[in-house]
């Protein structure tokens, strides 16, 4: 990983201001104005500023939640018709598209996005993050999922069931295995 790349993830800037405070973010209480963590939005910003959209074949849209998932989505789309991709374009990419949803909180989102100073050579260590969250979620759903239907389905419908969720997980876990370079494609 590159130093810059070890600052931001730090909580630090790529501009070598001043050094990241030994007080950690998620110590701060939650009525102060500190930016909220939030690495889908780290991963938008990284990818805004140049960083390596290869990184978005590992990271899939339901890794994300809203209103994240739908800007990743455009960057991504602009990505594969060779577009530009920059807050602007991507901002006019998103209100050219009103009919997936509302526009106000997705341009907040990417306005958010945008100011987080996030350095783009973070993006795989970042998209890294972002599966290791989605991958968390999947077991805890598919836990509670498995927890609720064991005594109310039929077994017959509960292997199938099962045999999906395992194989979501796992292919969530090979993703998150890709991205930080502990397994071959």
């Amino acid at each position: 990983m590159s130093p810059r790349a070890a600052e931001t993830l730090r909580g630090g800037t790529c501009v070598g201001a001043a050094p990241a405070s030994p007080r950690s973010a998620l110590s701060l209480p939650p009525h102060t104005d500190a930016p909220r963590l939030d690495v889908g939005l780290d991963l938008i910003c990284a990818l805004l500023w140049g960083g390596d959209q290869a990184v978005l074949r590992l990271v899939v849209d339901d890794d994300l939640d809203p209103p994240a998932d739908r800007i990743v989505a455009t960057i991504r789309q602009m990505g594969t018709d060779g577009r530009a991709v920059s807050p602007a374009t991507v901002s006019d990419q998103l209100m050219r598209r009103p009919a997936n949803g509302p526009t106000t909180a997705v341009l907040a989102a990417l306005r958010d996005a945008t100011t987080r100073r996030v350095c783009p050579e973070a993006a795989r260590d970042l998209g890294a993050a972002v599966v290791a969250r989605s991958l968390r979620r999947r077991i805890e759903s598919a836990g509670h999922a498995m927890q609720s239907a064991a005594y109310a389905e039929n077994e017959t419908d509960l292997v199938p069931m099962v045999a999906h969720i395992a194989a979501s997980v796992a292919e969530c876990g090979h993703r998150l295995a890709l991205l930080r370079g502990e397994a071959g494609e």
